[in-house]
């Protein structure tokens, strides 16, 4: 990009018979000013992204090579004129999700007969990025040979992203939309294809030629020879998206212009944003955050929990609402399709569960929460709230000597899908992580808010659920299997 904006910048100065390395400072700013009136007649995005980006070029490259001009990029006037654009008004362009039919469609066209190699592999790269929510160089700055499929999840690791240089781990929860393990996923003949393109390129470039990329240009003759560029990316999701092999085609020419290669990193997200999922998990399937543990190697099991939860939903008949589009852009449409039904056996391949769905919870007593003090406390540390022998949440003096801790039973917050262990209280006043089920008051042990959350009582954990992973929970649930 550095490169391309000082040959911009050198064209400019050819034309104005003036070598680019001494420039004087009334060219460099009518360069900016030039640039800045061209973005505003082709209505591209806004000018201050462009502005900030010609002017690094042009400091880092004389930075580098140690120019004459670097003291007029410096200076005051190129530092206004930067900052006085950053004052405009303008609008966040957002990348819409792709329509799930849109995803259903391009997994039965891989397991379809009539489907060519290219197109398996373009398809199975397009529909990793969205399962992953990777970007589209995140997707080709991995090497084919660093994944690996384990019990119907995908792994994998982009070896440079735009965030980080050591490496971005990602993983992909082969549970389906419209294929299932059982029955054919797709994954299995995308693997086979894509092994067998690169088997075929290694006759040309030789035995021992290994790709550093996913996503390639693919010619009959030698599949794996250049990296897809964007511009051809680009082309092909507006072009696969459209789904020419069906009858009638999903989307029109028209709604296909208003997707990206960006929609892939956007439609999960987008998804999880609508169930309500956790924001925890849906940060690491943004890969918006980095792990807590450095040496963790289970960096992606959240993102492949809120994957199967999303796969788990479609599966039971929910389908996303449709996502508006910005400015005066019509939102793309979420045409309907049939999704097969998830079965037991499906969710055991996944070699998800964390505990055993079959398991029934039988209640019984929990230990009685420690006598308060003789004295009233005056303790105002914050840190109380996250104890699990303590009330997560500020009550009245008169709770603290009501027994905290009565009959164990399960509930499952219906809104979230996660299983907490609570406890009958004998108190009448409600907070956060309080609720009332036939007039009998209850209280979850993690302290956990589900404030205007539907809650239900249930006897074992359900098929699909989460199982709270706070310690008072994690607690009182091993006392209760055991």
């Amino acid at each position: 990009m550095y490169l391309q904006v000082w040959n911009h910048w050198a064209c400019w100065c050819h034309l104005h018979s003036t070598i680019p390395a001494e420039a004087p400072l009334s060219l460099i700013l009518d360069y900016l000013h030039a640039s800045d009136l061209f973005k505003k007649k082709k209505n591209l995005e806004p000018s201050r992204t462009r502005m900030s980006t010609h002017i690094k070029a042009l400091r880092w490259i004389s930075l580098k090579l140690d120019l004459p001009i670097l003291t007029y990029l410096q200076s005051q006037a190129v530092s206004d004129f930067l900052k006085s654009k950053t004052r405009i008004p303008f609008e966040r362009s957002e990348a819409t999700p792709i329509p799930v039919a849109v995803l259903a469609a391009w997994e039965n066209r891989i397991i379809d007969s009539d489907a060519k190699p290219a197109e398996i592999v373009t398809l199975g790269c397009f529909l990793i990025a969205t399962m992953a929510s990777l970007r589209f160089r995140d997707l080709l700055r991995t090497k084919p040979f660093s994944i690996s499929l384990q019990g119907h999840i995908l792994r994998g690791i982009s070896w440079r992203t735009k965030t980080s240089v050591s490496g971005q781990p990602w993983g992909v929860c082969c549970l389906g939309i419209s294929t299932r393990p059982l029955n054919g996923h797709w994954i299995s003949k995308f693997l086979q294809t894509l092994e067998h393109g690169i088997t075929q390129s290694q006759t040309y470039w030789g035995p021992d030629w290994e790709p550093d990329f996913r996503l390639p240009s693919w010619t009959d003759s030698i599949p794996f020879s250049t990296p897809c560029s964007y511009h051809h990316g680009l082309a092909l999701i507006r072009y696969l998206s459209q789904c020419l092999w069906l009858q009638p085609q999903l989307l029109t020419p028209d709604h296909a212009l208003c997707l990206s290669t960006h929609n892939m990193k956007s439609t999960m997200l987008a998804a999880a944003g609508q169930l309500n999922l956790n924001v925890e998990q849906h940060a690491k399937q943004g890969h918006h955050k980095q792990s807590v543990q450095l040496y963790s190697r289970d960096d992606v099991w959240p993102s492949l929990f809120l994957q199967r939860d999303i796969l788990i939903e479609i599966g039971s008949g929910w389908r996303p609402l449709t996502s508006q589009a910005r400015g005066a852009k019509r939102p793309l449409p979420e045409p309907s399709f049939s999704s097969p039904p998830i079965t037991e056996e499906d969710l055991q391949c996944l070699q998800m569960a964390t505990r055993s769905s079959t398991t029934t919870i039988k209640s019984s007593t929990l230990i009685e929460a420690k006598p308060p003090a003789a004295g009233p406390s005056n303790s105002t540390d914050g840190n109380s709230s996250s104890s699990s022998e303590s009330d997560s949440s500020s009550s009245s003096d008169e709770d603290h000597h009501v027994p905290q801790v009565h009959t164990s039973i399960l509930v499952i917050n219906k809104k979230s899908h996660i299983v907490h262990a609570a406890s009958q209280i004998s108190s009448d006043s409600m907070t956060r992580s309080r609720f009332k089920i036939r007039d009998k008051s209850f209280e979850v042990n993690c302290g956990s808010s589900i404030t205007g959350a539907p809650v239900d009582i249930i006897d074992s954990i359900p098929s699909g659920a989460r199982v709270c992973q706070r310690k008072a929970c994690l607690a009182a649930l091993d006392h209760l299997l055991t």
